[in-house]
């Protein structure tokens, strides 16, 4: 077998169910091919991205935290610390990157509850900062229906 890139193994079957379902008579078996060929089609979008995607948001959510330490009182800036020091830095596995991403955007939520009770600019401006980047990985998931994980 070749060695095809996995982009373009994805395009190519997508392509192939899509000629399959002109064979298709049963209306059932016509909607799970086409949504099996309209993930594929997503994965192959985001495939090319996906990891820088998830190294970017580690990185925004590690530079709100550490924003956080600054103003947090000792425990909660500890707790902050601990999670944006832990995690392996070289393990480039999706799955890895969204267990760290997920310890991230809970941290994020902790501060942000926090910052709720103690109000001023600093503070006012992290919560923002907090949740619209929280709102902007949920719109993320939400422009590809199905692609939960992206």
């Amino acid at each position: 077998m070749r060695n095809i890139p996995t982009q373009v193994a994805l395009r190519a079957l997508a392509a192939e169910v899509l000629k399959a379902r002109d064979t298709v008579t049963d209306e059932k078996v016509d909607q799970l091919m086409r949504a099996v060929q309209s993930v594929m089609e997503a994965v192959a979008d985001e495939w090319d991205d996906c990891v820088q995607w998830r190294l970017d948001e580690i990185a925004a959510f590690a530079a709100l935290l550490r924003r956080g330490e600054a103003l947090a009182e000792p425990e909660l800036a500890a707790r902050l610390a601990a999670v944006r020091a832990a995690g392996p830095t070289a393990d480039l596995r999706i799955s890895t990157l969204d267990d760290r991403l997920d310890g991230l955007r809970a941290a994020a939520g902790e501060l942000a509850a926090w910052l709720e009770g103690h109000p001023g600019p600093p503070a006012d401006a992290l919560w923002r900062e907090i949740w619209q980047r929280l709102l902007d990985g949920l719109r993320r998931q939400s422009a590809r229906p199905g692609m939960t994980a992206y």
